[in-house]
């Protein structure tokens, strides 16, 4: 049996934010939506599941107003739709991570205890999916174009897969746009087709998933990231990139 604490949480973005360095809680809670069916004559309630789930997250941590910081990627968050990240036992190619689609920040209280620091909570619900897949690329600093092959041992399907892209902070000095894709192979030297096409990012704090439900996808996985420019000395595109593979149908 493994055991995780809270130093093996190593991943935490949400819409192109890094959350993780401002938390002191993270809670991710999955529920299936029931209704009471108890009709006249049961002896006991009765409830029957509806055929629809829902995913909340609940997020403590310290309020901090630094460029970056938790204020300033909470008043973006806050009522709108994200895609997010989260991975609970490290932060290295195939760790598992959580995917969000849809979540909103509905809530978002700060306080100020008396002799303590000033904390800044969240509460997030899903409009959208919650899923299970693996890291790509971990949670990283670019400076230039470059790739990373992964070898999943998964065996071969046909039913293709999610793509998630977490782009946070982004110093430019040169560089204006960055294209991410993920090929897929049978083998570690390739050949390599693509599975997954993100849209270019143009600006820091993006967070897309792409889906593709009909693709081969191979053993092996490739990530390739292309920043059009000329990188300076001070370069830096905080990255991240997961994928969660289609099982395909059994028989």
């Amino acid at each position: 049996m493994s055991h995780y604490s809270s130093k093996d949480t190593k991943v935490f973005v949400m819409g192109g934010y890094n959350l993780l360095g401002f938390s002191t809680s993270l809670g991710v809670s999955r529920e299936a939506i029931t209704e009471e069916d108890t009709v006249l004559g049961d002896e006991w309630i009765t409830n029957d599941a509806v055929g629809i789930c829902q995913a909340t997250i609940t997020q403590t941590g310290f309020f901090d107003d630094e460029e970056q910081g938790q204020n300033e990627a909470a008043a973006a968050l806050l009522g709108t739709t994200k895609v997010g990240m989260v991975a609970r036992s490290g932060n290295a190619a195939l760790t598992p991570f959580m995917g969000f689609q849809g979540a909103v920040m509905n809530t978002w209280p700060w306080e100020t205890p008396k002799g303590e620091f000033a904390k800044c909570n969240a509460n997030w619900v899903c409009t959208g999916i919650l899923e299970e897949g693996y890291l790509l690329e971990p949670l990283s600093v670019i400076a230039a174009t470059g790739s990373t092959i992964v070898d999943t041992t998964d065996s071969a399907t046909t039913t293709g897969g999610s793509g998630y892209l977490h782009i946070g902070y982004w110093v430019k000095d040169g560089t204006t746009a960055i294209d991410v894709k993920i090929q897929e192979g049978d083998a570690a030297g390739g050949p390599w087709t693509d599975l997954i096409t993100f849209t270019q990012v143009t600006a820091e704090h993006n967070a897309q998933r792409v889906v593709d439900t009909s693709s081969d996808v191979g053993r092996y996985l490739k990530v390739v990231w292309t920043l059009t420019g000329t990188p300076g000395p001070t370069t830096a595109v905080e990255i991240c990139v997961g994928f969660k593979r289609t099982p395909d149908p059994t028989p």
